[in-house]
Parts: C-alpha cells; structure tokens; sequence
C-alpha cells in the first residue's frame, strides 16, 4: 500500500494508525521504488495497481479506533480534509480506496 501524494500523506497516515496502530508510515510510488533500489539493487519490475474500493467495515478490527476513522472519513465526504482514502458513499456504507505498489529488485552478486 502506498499514499498517493504528499500532500494527503501526513492525513492518510493519521487515519491508518487509527485504522491499525502498528502503521507506521506509508511511502509514495517512487520512495518505495528508490528505498528497494538504494538497499537491495537495481528495479527489475514495478506496477502501481488501480485503486481497489472496500467498504471500510471490512478492514475495521477491534484494534481500530472506529470512531476517529469514521469521523475523518464523514468529514472528507462532507468537503473536509482528504484522508487519502477516497471515500464514497453508497447506500448506507463509506467505501474506502487504496493503491498497492509491487517493486522487484536484483542484489548484485557479493
């Protein structure tokens, strides 16, 4: 999972922690790509996938903090600050969106 811009990072990482406490950061599509080529090797592979839409009462655990997750959610939909995540209403369920990056690198030989 990636963040999409700079500019929603800081918020998107904000309502995954609530979503999940050990997240820590999320990297952009190209962070990712440099930190593999700087630590493992040169890219072999990368593709950034669409965004995949989930309901978000499939990704709440009882770890969530669910009230503050729901609340940034409605607040976005509402005009306020991006989460990052997208969401959608429809019917009576907010979907939420997210982008997976896959990077593959090749160690050179030692």
């Amino acid at each position: 999972m990636v963040a999409t811009s700079v500019e929603a990072r800081e918020r998107f990482d904000e309502v995954h922690r609530n979503l999940d406490p050990s997240h820590a950061h999320a990297l952009l599509e190209a962070e990712l790509a440099e930190l593999l080529r700087s630590t493992v090797g040169s890219i072999s592979y990368g593709e950034t996938s669409d965004p995949f839409k989930i309901p978000v009462e499939h990704i709440l655990t009882d770890a969530a903090d669910r009230d503050a997750v729901m609340s940034a959610l409605r607040a976005e939909l509402a005009g306020g600050d991006a989460t990052g995540c997208d969401p959608v209403l429809d019917g009576d369920q907010i979907f939420v969106s997210f982008t997976s990056t896959v990077v593959h690198a090749t160690r050179s030989p030692a």
